[in-house]
């Protein structure tokens, strides 16, 4: 089942137990990542939610990469300071985190493997992932095996019409350009200069 962010009462009717899964690069994860967690999350505030950055193999174009002093992923540390920011905006009750699952494979593309394991974690909840409406249009291209792991395991989809051009792909071209920062919560903007991510 599809649903639209504006409708979710079927959803959250049907099932008191929801996982939210949403899945990317997050390189680097924009203000446009965090408000879509905020507007998932205030229409579901009961939900588990996790954030699932694809692993250092992923086949994407200026894919940040590495770990910092402390050895932690500067995707997967960029993503917790966006979380922090968004507890200080929703509070402290809020259940999010991070899944660090796709980089226990060595292989760049793990999205028929994803909804397995988080089952297999999460078995009494309802498995919901979260995709833009530009990642659903493309959902016909996805390999087959990738598709079927969603489908068979009887995940749901919630679809999010894109309204705005922010990406992390514009973010690195205006620093490349103009050596400026923008669409960054400043604690994130503090750790790609600390590191000179791009």
């Amino acid at each position: 089942m599809i649903y639209k962010i504006d409708n979710l009462d079927k959803l959250t009717q049907e099932n008191d137990k929801l996982l939210i899964i949403y899945g990317g690069s997050f390189s680097p994860p924009h203000i446009y990542h965090e408000q879509i967690i905020i507007n998932l999350l205030s229409v579901l505030p009961n939900a588990k939610f996790i954030i699932v950055p694809v692993n250092d193999l992923y086949p994407k174009k200026d894919l940040i990469t590495g770990c910092n002093k402390d050895n932690i992923n500067h995707r997967i540390m960029m993503c917790n300071l966006m979380i922090s920011d968004i507890k200080n905006k929703l509070g402290n009750n809020i259940d999010i985190s991070i899944s660090d699952i796709s980089f226990k494979y060595d292989i760049p593309k793990v999205d028929r493997f994803i909804p397995i394991d988080l089952k297999e974690l999460y078995p009494d909840y309802k498995g919901v992932f979260y995709f833009g409406q530009d990642v659903l249009d493309g959902f016909d291209t996805w390999d087959k095996e990738d598709k079927e792991a969603i489908t068979s395991n009887k995940y749901d989809i919630i679809v999010h019409p894109r309204d705005n051009d922010v990406s992390s792909s514009s973010i690195k071209k205006i620093k490349k350009e103009n050596n400026h920062l923008e669409n960054l919560i400043d604690p994130i903007k503090d750790y790609i200069m600390q590191y000179d991510l791009f």
